[in-house]
């Protein structure tokens, strides 16, 4: 498993961008994670890193949307989050989004883990801290999110190489790439994370209730 942490919803998008410029037709990206923990963030810039200008949401109640760049490559977004049964994704036509020859982004794909392909690159996001968690220690670690990657299959292992080789340009631009198998960057990262937590809860609080600074 490789990972990285992203700080501000900008920094998630720049990442997913990265990602959208090294995938090929037919490649299969899989999200999971909470609502809220940074999904949609990281499709738009998938979206943007394949060229397309159209603005992306959620297809939480649409289940599927299809976007076009301006060079023909296509994206199936597909959110699985309101589907209860496997034999519902045949009604979305879910195998021939995956076989066809377009982008194809699964958000929520966990919920039906028998229908996943064999070659896919899974993400999974998480919130460093709580909502309560940033009230305390200030909009500096609000966003803080870690994306654990697993690759599935061999042209998975290709993307996900490519990926790290077009993210470390994103980190030129002020991103944090933390992409080691067992990494003691990621290690180091969540150190420095616990110690500004530590720092916050220890400043006095301010008239209102609310830590100082």
């Amino acid at each position: 498993m490789k990972g990285l942490l992203t700080h501000s919803a900008e920094e998630t998008i720049a990442f997913g961008a990265a990602l959208g410029r090294v995938t090929k037709p037919g490649d299969v990206l899989v999200l999971t994670g909470d609502l809220g923990a940074g999904k949609t963030q990281f499709a738009k810039g998938i979206a943007q890193g394949l060229g397309i200008a159209e603005a992306v949401t959620s297809p939480t109640f649409n289940i599927m949307l299809v976007y076009e760049a301006n060079n023909g490559q296509r994206l199936n977004h597909l959110d699985l989050y309101r589907l209860d049964d496997p034999a519902q994704l045949d009604d979305i036509d879910y195998f021939g989004c995956l076989e066809s020859d377009a982008v194809s982004l699964v958000e929520w794909g966990d919920k039906f883990p028998t229908a996943l392909p064999l070659e896919y690159l899974e993400a999974s996001f998480e919130l460093m801290l709580s909502e309560e968690d940033s009230l305390k220690t200030g909009e500096f670690l609000a966003n803080t999110r870690m994306i654990s990657l697993v690759a599935h299959g061999s042209r998975a292992v290709q993307l996900l190489q490519a990926w790290q080789a077009e993210g470390a340009l994103v980190c030129e631009e002020g991103a944090l790439v933390l992409a080691e198998d067992a990494s003691e960057r990621v290690e180091d990262a969540l150190a420095r994370v616990g110690d500004a937590l530590v720092r916050a809860l220890d400043e006095p609080m301010g008239a209102e209730g609310l830590r100082n600074g």
